[in-house]
């Protein structure tokens, strides 16, 4: 979606303008943010009762200034898991502007997340859905969403019956 190439990109780019613009490094940074969207909207779908900017572009993002920051396979693998874990339950609700409003919470807490990985922060695999590895993570939270088909219809019932109050009145 627009909003969720928004939120991989953006981020990025406003940390990047802060930092003086490392060009060559930002465009492999945006890159990663993209391929990590990629990658988990491969396993969580690209539909779901999840919030795709925050879980999917927030995750992307903050894998991007980790790398543009300096960090290593281990510090992006740690802020996946912290992002997941942290935000693994917000929902999708298809209402545009609350949906720019996850856009600007996700850029703010890529931003925090990624500061925190780098300094050592962590998530430990006891912890809700955490998993072992930053694939386990992802893997775990597409079977979250998938066994969310329910909520779906329950949020497009809200919709509808606020609709529908409205076009009766």
């Amino acid at each position: 979606s627009g909003n969720q190439g928004i939120a991989a990109t953006m981020p990025l780019l406003a940390f990047a303008h802060g930092d003086g613009c490392k060009r060559d490094r930002l465009i492999k940074a945006v890159a990663l943010s993209h391929l990590i969207t990629a990658y988990i909207t491969t396993h969580v779908g690209y539909l779901s009762p999840l919030c795709g900017a925050i879980l999917k572009a927030g995750v992307g993002a903050a894998c991007g200034i980790v790398y543009y920051m300096g960090g290593d396979h281990q510090k992006i693998s740690t802020v996946i898991k912290l992002m997941i874990g942290s935000l693994g339950g917000v929902l999708c609700d298809g209402a545009e502007p609350s949906c720019a409003l996850k856009v600007a919470v996700a850029g703010k807490v890529a931003a925090s997340f990624a500061y925190m990985a780098l300094h050592g922060v962590d998530i430990g695999p006891d912890n809700g859905i955490v998993g072992e590895t930053a694939e386990e993570t992802v893997k775990n939270l597409a079977t979250i969403g998938k066994s969310m088909s329910s909520v779906d219809n329950t949020i497009i019932d809200i919709i509808n019956n606020k609709l529908s109050l409205i076009y009766n009145d």
